[in-house]
C-alpha cells in the first residue's frame, strides 16, 4: 500500500494535496483510520476538495467507494453536497451505494434536493437511487425538493412514482404545504397537476392555503384557487382554547408577525366536529401575518371580511395590530417589532368596501408578546387606529359608520387610547404629533374629554404618564379635569412627578419616570399643588394599603392627618 500511495502522490501538482487529505483526514478522525485503509480515507477527502484526478485515482487503486466518516456520510454523500457530477460519476461506477444513510438518515438524493440541484437528482435517479427515499422523520426526497424550490427535481421524483401525499410524521404536512410555504408555485402546480391533494389537513388542521397565507403567497394561492381551493377554508379550534406562550412552543427564535398564534393553533390541533366553535381563516391568518397583499388578494376571490378568529377578532382589528400591542401596555423591543408595524391602510378600505362591520369588537384576550391582550378585549377597528393614532384610518372608518364612541369592555374609549391610557411605549416627537392628530379628531367625533375607564384613568392620566404635553395643553384648553384621580388617587400631576403610592399593587404603577416639565405645564394650566393639604386621603386602617404603608407616608409627601 506504502508504494502504491507513493506512486500516486508523484503524479504533477498532487503531492501536497493528498499529503494534507490523508494525514489532515487521520489526525481528525484517528477511529476512522483503524477501520479503513488509507486510500479510502483520502478519498472522502479528495471529493471535499473538488480533487477529481485523486478521486479518480484513489478509486483506480482500489479505493472503497462506500468509506464512511464517523458521521456515516460517504464520499457519494459529499459530491453531491459539492453538486460535483464527474465525481458523482465516477463514484457510481465504482459501486457507490446510491441509497447510502448517514446516521441522521440522510441519502445522497436528499441531499440533493436540499440543495435544489435538480440535475444532480436525475442523475442519482437514472442511475437507480430511490425515488421513495425518506428521512426517519418522514421527510421524503419529494418534500425536500418541493421546500428549495427545485421544479426539476420535483418532477424527476414524481416520474419516478414518488408519492406526492407522503406526510413527514411530526405534523403531518405535504410537499405541497412546504411548495406554498416557500412560495413555489410552479412546484405547487407540479405537484398539484400528479395528484397533490389541496385539501390535504396538517395535525393542526392546517391546507396548504393556510400555509400559503400565513406567508404571503400570492402566487401559490392563485394556483391553489385555480385548483379548487377554498378561499373560506379553516382552522378549527375551541372557542375556550386558551393559547400557550410562543417561546414555548418555538424555542427561543422569537415569532415573525403571527408565527405565535399559527403555531398556538398548530398546537391546538383539530376537535370533533361536534365541538368546533370557532375559526382562522386564510384571510385572518394573512392579515394577523401582516400581508397585506395577500389578504387583498383574498378578498377579491371572495373571502369572507367578517370572518372571525377564535378570539372574535376579525381581518379590521388585525390591520392595526399596533393598535392592540399599545392598549396591552406591550413595550417596543425587537422581539416584538413585528406588533408595531404600521397599520394596512389600503386593506382597511378594501375591507369596509367589502362588507366588514366597522363597529365589529374583539370578543377575547388575542395572544401578543406571549400573553393575552385583555386590555383590547371589546375593541372596535376605530378603536385600535386612536391607540396606533392613526387619524387618517379613524377619518376613513368613521366615514364608512364606524361608531367612534364604542369602548372596550373595561370602558377604554378610542380618546383614551389615543392619549396613550395603557401605553407604556414613551411617545417619540413624531408620535406624540400624530397621537395629538387623533386626540382632536376623537374630541371633534364626540368623545368624553373627562370619560375613565374602570381604573377610573382618564386621557390626561395617559398623556402625563408618557409625556405628551401637547396632548395635554389641548386637553386642558378644551374642559379636562386636572384634578382626575384614578383608584389609587393618582393624578395627572402626581404621576409626572414621579410620586409612587405606596398602597398601589405592583404592576399598575404610573410615573415610573420623572417629567419635570410636564409636572411645570400643569401646575401652569391650574393643577393643584401636591403639597395642598388632603391631595392624597389616607388609607383605612383596616385595609391591605394600610398594613402595607401604616404610617400612610409617599417618600417627598406630607399627607396631614
Amino acid at each position: 500500500m506504502r508504494k502504491r500511495m507513493r506512486k500516486r502522490m508523484e503524479r504533477p501538482g498532487k503531492k501536497i494535496v493528498l499529503m494534507t487529505l490523508l494525514f489532515g483526514g487521520l489526525l481528525a478522525t484517528p477511529l476512522a483510520g483503524v477501520a479503513a485503509a488509507s486510500g479510502d480515507i483520502a478519498l472522502v477527502g479528495a471529493v471535499k476538495s473538488a480533487d477529481i484526478d485523486a478521486v479518480r485515482a484513489l478509486l483506480e487503486g482500489g479505493a472503497d467507494a462506500n468509506t464512511r466518516q464517523p458521521d456515516g456520510a460517504t464520499a457519494l454523500h459529499w459530491a453531491v453536497h459539492r453538486g460535483n457530477g464527474e465525481a458523482v460519476q465516477l463514484l457510481i461506477r465504482a459501486g457507490a451505494d446510491l441509497n447510502a444513510r448517514n446516521d441522521l438518515g440522510v441519502t445522497p438524493i436528499s441531499v440533493a434536493c436540499a440543495n435544489g440541484d435538480g440535475a444532480m437528482v436525475e442523475m442519482l435517479l437514472d442511475a437507480g437511487a430511490d425515488a421513495h427515499a425518506a428521512l426517519g422523520t418522514g421527510e421524503s426526497a419529494l418534500m425536500t425538493c418541493s421546500r428549495t424550490g427545485s421544479r426539476e427535481g420535483v418532477r424527476a421524483l414524481l416520474d419516478r412514482g414518488a408519492d406526492a401525499n407522503a406526510k413527514e410524521s411530526e405534523k403531518n404536512q405535504t410537499a405541497l404545504m412546504w411548495a406554498v410555504s416557500q412560495k413555489h408555485p410552479e412546484v405547487a402546480r407540479l405537484l398539484i397537476e400528479h395528484g397533490a391533494e389541496i385539501r390535504a389537513r396538517s395535525k393542526g388542521g392546517s391546507t396548504a392555503m393556510m400555509f400559503a397565507a400565513r406567508v404571503g403567497a400570492v402566487d401559490s394561492a392563485r394556483v391553489l384557487l385555480e385548483a379548487g381551493a377554498d378561499v373560506n377554508e379553516a382552522i378549527a379550534v375551541e372557542s375556550t382554547y386558551n393559547p400557550p406562550n410562543p417561546y414555548e412552543l418555538g424555542g427561543n427564535d422569537a415569532p415573525d408577525a403571527a408565527d405565535a398564534l399559527a403555531q398556538a393553533i398548530e398546537a391546538a390541533g383539530v376537535q370533533p366536529e361536534e365541538d368546533l366553535q370557532e375559526t382562522m381563516t386564510p384571510l385572518l391568518m394573512a392579515t394577523a401575518s401582516g400581508h397585506e397583499e395577500m389578504a387583498i388578494f383574498l378578498l377579491s376571490r371572495g373571502a369572507d371580511p367578517n370572518a372571525r378568529d377564535p378570539h372574535g377578532a376579525t381581518a379590521l382589528h388585525y390591520s392595526m395590530l399596533e393598535g392592540i400591542a399599545s392598549m396591552s401596555g406591550v413595550s417596543l423591543a425587537n422581539y416584538v417589532s413585528h406588533l408595531f408595524r404600521p397599520n394596512m391602510r389600503d386593506l382597511v378600505k378594501e375591507l369596509l368596501a367589502k362588507g366588514a362591520d366597522p363597529d365589529a369588537r374583539i370578543e377575547g384576550a388575542v395572544p401578543v408578546a406571549g400573553r393575552g391582550a385583555k386590555a383590547a378585549t371589546g375593541a372596535t377597528a376605530f378603536l385600535l387606529a386612536a391607540a396606533s393614532a392613526d387619524a387618517y384610518t379613524m377619518r376613513v372608518l368613521s366615514e364608512n359608520g364606524a361608531n367612534p364612541l364604542m369602548a372596550t369592555e373595561g370602558n377604554t374609549t378610542a380618546l383614551l387610547a389615543a392619549a396613550g391610557v395603557g401605553r407604556v411605549q414613551d411617545f417619540t416627537e413624531s408620535e406624540e404629533t400624530e397621537a395629538l392628530e387623533a386626540v382632536k379628531l376623537a374630541v371633534a367625533l364626540g368623545g368624553d374629554v373627562n370619560a375613565v375607564n374602570e381604573m377610573e384613568r382618564g386621557a390626561l392620566h395617559g398623556a402625563s404618564n408618557l409625556g405628551g404635553d401637547s396632548i395635554i395643553e389641548f386637553l386642558g384648553g378644551v374642559g379636562a379635569d386636572l384634578e382626575i384621580k384614578d383608584i389609587y388617587q393618582q393624578t395627572p400631576l402626581s404621576i409626572a412627578a414621579g410620586v409612587h403610592l405606596p398602597w398601589t399593587p405592583k404592576g399598575d404603577e404610573l410615573g415610573e419616570v420623572v417629567r419635570e416639565e410636564t409636572a411645570a405645564l400643569l401646575l401652569r394650566l391650574g393643577a393643584t399643588p401636591l403639597d395642598t393639604p388632603g391631595y392624597f386621603t389616607p388609607v383605612e386602617e383596616d385595609s391591605d394599603a394600610y398594613r402595607m404603608n401604616p404610617r400612610r407616608t409617599v417618600p417627598g409627601i406630607t399627607i396631614p392627618d
